[in-house]
């Protein structure tokens, strides 16, 4: 009797043995299964009701446009959209008017672009949503070339030259918009004090002779011509002047089939969090896999880049309609003053153009809570959108050396949660 009391005693030391043993893989591991990245298994697949939809439209597989931002290139080349049952090609420009021209011509299904474009589509009665952002808070500036007199931009006045100062950078862009801005905020007349000269941002970022400063945008502004070249130095920057707001859009006809503009959102968002997880392997594929445009820079250039594309909270991808109406207020008015728009935009125009629904599914899929203000508005910020100059606010730093890793703004952080969520080895909590 003893030695079978025995036996049952050893039999269930042996089961609890293995019961302790397991515990901690079975705490480490979520009851949700996530990819190392953050993003919820299994994928979510779209109807074969909305392929056939998209086959009927001539859209399949579906086009998506990107220009020098990796995440778009990243989530077809990837395949998050084939994992979501969506063939697509991703389809390069070097510039903005040739992107959206085929899509004015529907040769491709979803373009990026700055408030200007976006809000020259509008006005041109373009009917299309904006699903995400393209980026938020995107440097811009006025540089010149390294052994330049000048150290601000109020050096540029025609009091202190004794001639208009000859400025170049792209005409129409956001980096006008944020030259004007500066200009108004410092007292420079544009027109007397300063002249601007049409050039492209590759074009401005050589720096021809006989031109004083140029003004442009990431990569075209540090990281180009100051870290890559070591050739300019910054004199002005854009954050007190404008918030850039960048949009990702698609025609109005994919609400028939929402589950396509859920796939997309839900792609699009991977894409963030994989560029975020290691910014190195990401631009490793991008140049390995053709991207039209990070392949003709120096890996350390595109690199440095991506790190400021994945700078931010994840949740930057949020539209704001009421924050970014406020903003935006003055660039349609600008566009409507200087008669490159027909119309001014209202506020209620671009309201209807906002579609932030679906980036706030995808959050609710991820267990990440919708913050109050975009994520770039530090706690207690003391500015009043629509009315700059604006005190700092989340800023990615300037590019002033290759090699130098940026250093990502931590999430999650506290309140940014609302659900259990793994990444990168680690189950975090809300």
């Amino acid at each position: 009797m003893k030695f079978r009391i025995n036996l049952i005693t050893v039999f269930i030391v042996f089961v609890v043995t293995l019961m302790v043993a397991g515990i901690p893989s079975l705490i480490a591991q979520p009851k949700q299964q996530f990819t190392e990245w953050g993003w919820p298994q299994p994928y979510e697949k779209v109807s074969e009701k909305s392929i056939k939809y998209l086959k009927e439209k001539g859209w399949w597989p579906l086009k998506i446009a990107y220009q020098i931002e990796p995440q778009t290139f990243l989530m077809v080349k990837k395949g998050f959209l084939a994992a979501r049952g969506i063939e697509a090609e991703a389809v390069g420009f070097l510039s903005g008017p040739p992107m959206l021209e085929a899509f004015a011509g529907k040769r491709i299904q979803a373009v990026n672009a700055g408030q200007f474009p976006t809000t020259t589509m509008i006005d041109k009665g373009l009917d299309i949503i904006g699903i995400s952002h393209l980026h938020i808070g995107w440097r811009h500036g006025t540089y010149v070339p390294i052994d330049s007199p000048y150290k601000k931009l109020t050096d540029l006045k025609l009091a202190k030259l004794g001639r208009p100062a000859i400025i170049g950078g792209p005409v129409g862009t956001s980096g006008e918009f944020y030259f004007r801005a500066s200009c108004k905020a410092q007292g420079i007349e544009i027109g007397k004090d300063v002249i601007i000269k049409d050039m492209s941002p590759p074009d401005a970022a050589l720096m021809p002779k006989g031109i004083d400063a140029f003004y442009g945008w990431e990569p075209w502004f540090s990281v180009f011509p100051v870290a890559t070249n070591k050739n300019a130095r910054i004199i002005d920057e854009d954050w007190p002047y404008s918030i850039y707001l960048g949009y990702w859009s698609v025609p109005r006809e994919l609400l028939e089939v929402p589950d396509v503009i859920q796939a997309l959102t839900d792609a699009y968002v991977e894409a963030v969090l994989l560029l975020r997880y290691d910014v190195k392997a990401a631009t490793d594929f991008c140049i390995a896999e053709g991207h039209a445009i990070q392949k003709g820079f120096p890996p350390g250039t595109v690199l440095l880049f991506n790190h400021m594309a994945a700078f931010n909270k994840p949740t930057w991808t949020l539209i704001y309609p009421d924050f970014e109406t406020k903003e935006l207020e003055g660039v349609a008015k600008f566009l409507s003053e200087t008669g490159r728009t027909r119309t001014l935009v209202t506020s209620e125009r671009y309201k209807a153009y906002y579609r932030p629904e679906f980036v706030a599914n995808t959050f609710k899929k991820l267990g990440w809570a919708i913050p109050e203000v975009p994520p770039l508005i530090p706690k207690g910020w003391k500015g009043e959108v629509g009315k700059p100059p604006y005190p700092e606010y989340y800023y990615f730093p300037a590019a002033t050396e290759l090699g130098k890793e940026i250093k990502l703004h931590p999430f999650p952080e506290a309140g940014d949660l609302v659900a259990p969520w793994y990444y990168k080895g680690k189950l975090y909590k809300p």
